[in-house]
């Protein structure tokens, strides 16, 4: 009796390995290269068509994990640009690009190792909306003979910090007489 129970969990553990075995294959990358995956989105959404100014967040996946991913950026073919990126622990990135005023046309971004698998994937750059310009204050003139106040610069306004000031000054000017007197002499 005792020798079915064994030969019972021995079916389970040879069930369990060989699952996992087959889980691990379809999991792996076929023979011959990775999976690698990029993608564009903007918003949380796919990036088909971007305005200049509006962040692109450039996604890869299926790379190796923990190794330096180039990244070139083309517009209509031509290089503009470029960067590294370091994959995570999942084979994993995530940068951001923002195309300028001037970088409108098909972007094309590809990302690959030196020795490994590649990806690619691109979008349209469209003209953001021309800025409004918003108007000029317009200045606010002074009547004849009306000073402006310094602190409002508002014609009229009131003079008492001067005014203030300038009865510190007397005062002491006024009490210091004695001592500038026998100075003078």
């Amino acid at each position: 009796m005792n020798i079915g129970c064994g030969m019972a969990v021995m079916r389970v553990g040879v069930v369990a390995l060989a699952t996992a075995l087959l889980s691990i294959a379809l999991v792996a990358p076929v023979a011959g290269g990775q999976q690698c995956q990029l993608q564009a989105t903007v918003g949380g959404g796919s990036a088909t068509e971007v305005e200049t100014g509006e962040e692109v967040l450039i996604e890869g996946f299926g790379f190796p994990a923990m190794v330096d991913v180039d990244l070139v950026y083309s517009v209509d073919g031509t290089p503009i640009g470029g960067e590294t990126v370091t994959t995570d622990a999942t084979g994993a990135f995530e940068t951001t690009v923002t195309p300028a005023v001037g970088e409108e046309g098909t972007w094309t971004v590809t990302a690959s190792l030196v020795k490994g698998c590649s990806a690619e994937t691109g979008f349209l750059v469209v003209a953001g909306p021309t800025p409004t310009p918003s108007p000029s204050p317009t200045p606010t003139a002074t009547p004849a003979g009306v000073l402006p106040n310094a602190a409002t610069d508002e014609p009229g306004g009131s003079s008492a910090p001067i005014l203030g000031a300038l009865f510190i000054l007397a005062a002491a000017v006024w009490l210091s007489r004695p001592t500038l007197a026998r100075l003078m002499r």
